[in-house]
């Protein structure tokens, strides 16, 4: 496994503790009398602050995993920065600086150097917890955030990615769905998505020509949240941690997979037509030619939410747990999207 995140995937891991936590807290930041509740996450350990006598969580503190270098941490503390300062209206989460007026603070462990941010606990309920279907007006204004963050993202300025260090890049489906066949649970799942990989192929050439630029990468509706007295719009948006370069459509090609609601055998893309035209009335610029990608990236995405927790499965035994919640669900999901064809897909997604 060549790919950084083979690397961070496969990485030994020692989890941080609620009292190095605690204690980095008070040292980088200046919080005393905190309350910390674990949230499980895939590669690093992230931590709700409750402070003194508070009811609700107040901030969120991250410490990365091992493999996960300076610059790239920065860049997301840089991102939510300029977000905040450039267009505040987009309601994402908020990066808080250390007592230093630093964005990124070190943490020396006994496995080595890992990096730390803390950020603002986003009021609301995660959309994810809710039943679909949402209101009209909310899965319009997911498509708008979206083509909303995009813009704001692209005055974020150069960043030296690495191509592979995120595994959820749908440009990467080839690659894992070679290093996880041997993985899958059977035959039948190894030729469906042996046929989505071949499916990718024919575009791949397409999506690589396209202009890379920085994206949140996990659009989805458990990284946003609602007020559940008022839900029509969205009270927040959490979870940079997938943040990478790509091009763009594939960013919105990840949030129009999540938004695909396969209860609905009678029209499962119904909320993605407007999640589509909410991110389109926000995004004028867009190079529609780039919608006619949107199939075999959304069935892409599909492969990897398979494909990642076989790997993880395998080689992430300690938190494969985070990875494996409704795979079954997943490969029936997959199944549904490979048989149709991309123009029947487009057709679904309203575009001609």
């Amino acid at each position: 496994m060549q790919l950084l995140g083979f690397r961070a995937l496969k990485a030994p891991y020692a989890s941080i503790g609620e009292q190095y936590a605690r204690d980095l807290l008070k040292r980088e930041y200046g919080l005393d009398h905190v309350t910390l509740r674990r949230i499980m996450t895939e590669k690093d350990d992230t931590f709700a602050v409750t402070v003194g006598n508070d009811e609700k969580p107040r901030y969120v503190l991250r410490i990365e995993n091992i493999c996960e270098d300076y610059a790239a941490v920065l860049l997301r503390a840089k991102a939510l920065r300029l977000l905040e300062t450039r267009s505040p209206l987009i309601p994402a989460t908020r990066i808080v600086p250390s007592v230093d007026d630093g964005l990124v603070v070190r943490c020396d462990t006994d496995g080595g150097t890992r990096w730390a941010t803390l950020t603002t606990f986003l009021p609301g309920r995660v959309l994810s917890t809710i039943e679909p279907p949402y209101r009209t007006a909310l899965v319009r204004d997911i498509g708008s955030r979206l083509g909303q963050l995009q813009q704001a993202l692209t005055g974020l300025g150069s960043f030296d990615d690495r191509y592979g260090r995120i595994l959820w890049d749908v440009r990467l489906l080839p690659v894992i769905a070679d290093e996880a066949r041997d993985y899958l649970p059977n035959d039948a799942i190894r030729e469906l998505v042996a046929n989505v990989v071949d499916d990718y192929r024919t575009v791949a050439g397409r999506i690589a020509d396209c202009d890379e630029a920085i994206c949140h990468g996990d659009f989805h509706p458990g990284n946003v949240t609602v007020d559940p007295a008022d839900p029509t719009h969205i009270a927040g948006i959490l979870d940079f941690g997938d943040m990478h370069a790509q091009p763009q459509v594939c960013d919105l090609g990840t949030c129009l997979f999540y938004m695909i609601d396969p209860s609905d055998l009678d029209d499962p893309f119904a909320q993605c037509r407007l999640v589509l035209d909410g991110f389109l009335r926000a995004r004028p610029d867009f190079d529609r030619g780039q919608l006619t990608l949107l199939p075999q990236i959304v069935k892409a995405r599909c492969a990897l939410t398979v494909l990642i927790p076989a790997l993880a499965n395998r080689f992430a035994e300690h938190r494969a747990e985070h990875y494996l919640s409704s795979v079954s669900d997943r490969i029936k999901e997959l199944a549904l999207l490979q048989s149709l064809p991309a123009e029947q897909v487009l057709t679904g997604l309203g575009i001609e």
